[in-house]
Parts: structure tokens; C-alpha cells; sequence
């Protein structure tokens, strides 16, 4: 062996003799960090062996408490409700003892009848002294209850009104029992009879039934809305004029409970364009042109309107009926010929429509159907 190998073997030896007291540090190292873990460990299973006998003991003494706490309230409840017995015993047997004294002091008076005096409207018990009041007897009062308000019914015939009769259950739901449109949804089969329960049956039973208000609204007035009521409503709405002796408000209520039917889709204005077209001839060129055709307006023109027709119609009638004119009367109508003309434009007597200052009123057509 030479010398360069020889020294070549002791670095190696050197160098494995330097990992090998390295690799007993590390072991070292580990085992002391072990030794720490494993007191470490030993303290906290310690500490928390003691927290949960402190917590065990808490927790018993809670439940000693508690239950002390509840057998106490028992106790007292028990006592207070065979004080309270007590007490109702005594107040009965009391007031059963007062009673009695008052009837044995008290006696009922006799008065005999007299038709000057007459007798009080509940009879009263005279004290023996001035000191104590009297004592009256109630009447007996009578509560009347009035019989509930008939429900809305439809049963699917051609002569029933599918679009009134979902307004009025409405309205009469909302007010009877407070529901909104979910819950009459939900309860409608109630109110539907014959025909229309069986559709009703049908449908929420089917493969697509409405899921709300709106959709069971919609298909309840495409099942109902036969082609015979549909043809029954155009005829009613084309005859549908204003009566000779009908008063504007009157023939409102008449036309507007058929137009919400026959017409749904229309707003109030083409409610006001329609009323122009169905009353009386006469009333159109006294309401003239309305600035905003608003239904509150034209019933106001219309008002005052008829109230001229009246006033019109009176002093026709007057006129006519009237005897012959005396003297007098000629004589003021020779001297003012003009003093008992009514202007036809501003209802003033005195002048013609012609002569008349006043803005003129356009006339409208006569009437005609839609």
C-alpha cells in the first residue's frame, strides 16, 4: 500500500467517524426533543383530566341547585294555589253571608198600581236607612246577530257573467275573511258548482295546471266566455242608450256594469267617448267639449246639463198648458217681444244663440252604435 492510498483511507476514516458522532448528536437532539413531547403531553392529559373533574363537579352542583330550585317553586306553587282556594272558599261563604243579610234587611216593597205615577224601568230594593243607596236589577239585554252575507257562485251556465262574478268573489273574500288573490287561488273550487267545478276538477289535475291567480284568471275567462255570451253582450251593448226619463247617473251604473264586461281592454276615456254616443240627444250640445275628457268632468257637465233640459221642459210644459195670456201679458209682450227667450248656447233669457257674446259650444253626433 502506498502512501497516498494510506492517506486517502484515513480522510475516509476521519470523515466517517466525523458523520457517525453528527448522526449521535442528532440522535441525542431527538431524544431530548422526545423526552420534552412526552412530559409535555403528560402535563396537558393531566390538566385536562383535572378540568374535566372540575367541570363534572360544576356541572353535579348546577343540577343540586336546579333541582332544589324546582322542588322550592313546587312547594311555593302549592302553597299559593291552597292560599288561593282558601280565599275564594272564604270570599264565597262571605258574600253568601252579605247576600243573605240584605235580603233579610232589604225586603222588596210592594207599591200598588197608579196611572199618575209610573212604574221605573227596573225595579230597585228601598233601603231601611238613608245612609245606603238603592239597589237595581239589571235588565236583561238581547244581542242580535245578522245572518253572514251569501257567497258568489258560478256554475259555468251561458247566461252567468264569468268577469263580474271573479270581481265580486274579490271583493267579497277580501272583506269577509281578509284573503288576497293567493289565497282565494287556493280556495276558489268552493265557490264553483255544475260545470265549472268539473273544469276547475280537470284542470288542476292535468299536466299543466295554473300556478297562480293571473293564470287560473286568464284560462277562467277563455273557458267561460262563451260565443253566445259574447253575441249577447254585443246586442245589450248596442241598445244600451240613455232612457227619456233616466237620470246620467243611473245610466252610468247600467252602462259601465255592461262596458266592464263587454270592453275590459278600454280606459275611462273611451268610457267618456262612448257616453257621448249613448245619452239623450238633447244633453250632447249642453255639455259642449270637455278640455280634459275625464269621467269626473263629463258627469259634472252632464249634471248641469240635464238640469237645464229640466228647466227647459218645465217651461215647455208650463207654456203649453198655460191659459190665454190677459192683456198685460200681451202688452209686456209687444212692448219687450224678446224678454222670454232663452239663449240655446248659454241658457240666458233675454237674447237668441245667434246674438249671444259667449263662447259657442260645439255639437256632437247623435246617437249612434260602436
Amino acid at each position: 500500500m502506498t502512501d497516498t492510498e494510506a492517506k486517502n483511507l484515513q480522510d475516509c476514516l476521519a470523515h466517517l467517524t466525523q458523520g457517525v458522532q453528527d448522526a449521535k448528536n442528532r440522535t441525542a437532539h431527538i431524544e431530548t426533543t422526545l423526552t420534552t413531547l412526552q412530559s409535555t403531553v403528560s402535563t396537558l392529559d393531566q390538566h385536562l383530566s383535572n378540568q374535566v373533574q372540575t367541570f363534572s363537579v360544576a356541572h353535579e352542583q348546577k343540577n343540586q341547585q336546579l333541582q332544589h330550585s324546582i322542588e322550592h317553586l313546587d312547594t311555593q306553587f302549592q302553597e299559593l294555589r291552597t292560599y288561593v282556594a282558601t280565599q275564594i272558599a272564604d270570599l264565597t261563604t262571605e258574600l253568601r253571608t252579605t247576600l243573605n243579610t240584605l235580603r233579610t234587611s232589604f225586603p222588596t216593597p210592594h207599591h200598588p198600581p197608579s196611572s199618575n205615577n209610573l212604574s221605573p224601568s227596573h225595579p230597585t230594593l228601598t233601603p231601611s236607612s238613608p245612609q245606603d243607596p238603592p239597589l237595581t236589577i239589571p235588565s236583561r239585554s238581547t244581542i242580535i246577530i245578522q245572518p253572514p252575507t251569501a257567497a258568489p257562485s258560478f256554475s259555468g251556465q251561458p247566461d252567468d257573467k264569468p268577469r263580474p262574478f271573479l270581481l265580486q268573489l274579490t271583493q267579497y273574500t277580501s272583506s269577509s275573511f281578509g284573503w288576497d288573490k293567493e289565497i282565494l287561488f287556493q280556495n276558489i273550487g268552493q265557490f264553483l258548482r255544475g260545470t265549472a267545478l268539473e273544469w276547475y276538477t280537470q284542470i288542476i289535475t292535468s299536466h299543466t295546471p295554473p300556478l297562480h291567480w293571473d293564470a287560473f284568471h286568464t284560462l277562467f275567462l277563455q273557458q267561460f266566455s262563451s260565443p253566445l255570451r259574447l253575441a249577447q253582450l254585443e246586442q245589450q251593448w248596442n241598445k244600451c242608450i240613455q232612457k227619456p226619463n233616466e237620470s246620467i247617473n243611473e245610466f252610468l251604473v247600467r252602462l259601465r256594469s255592461l262596458w266592464s264586461e263587454h270592453k275590459p281592454q278600454e280606459t275611462e276615456h273611451d268610457l267618456v267617448r262612448h257616453l257621448f254616443t249613448k245619452i239623450r240627444p238633447q244633453l250632447v250640445p249642453l255639455i259642449g267639449v270637455l278640455t280634459e275628457p275625464t269621467l269626473e268632468n263629463f258627469l259634472m257637465r252632464a249634471r248641469e246639463a240635464e238640469l237645464i233640459d229640466f228647466s227647459r221642459s218645465k217651461q215647455t210644459f208650463n207654456t203649453n198648458n198655460s191659459n190665454s195670456p190677459t192683456f198685460s201679458t200681451r202688452s209686456n209682450r209687444l212692448t219687450n217681444p224678446r224678454s222670454n227667450v232663452v239663449c240655446y248656447n248659454c241658457n240666458i233669457p233675454g237674447h237668441l244663440a245667434s246674438q249671444c257674446t259667449r263662447p259657442h259650444f260645439s255639437t256632437y253626433s247623435t246617437n249612434t252604435k260602436n
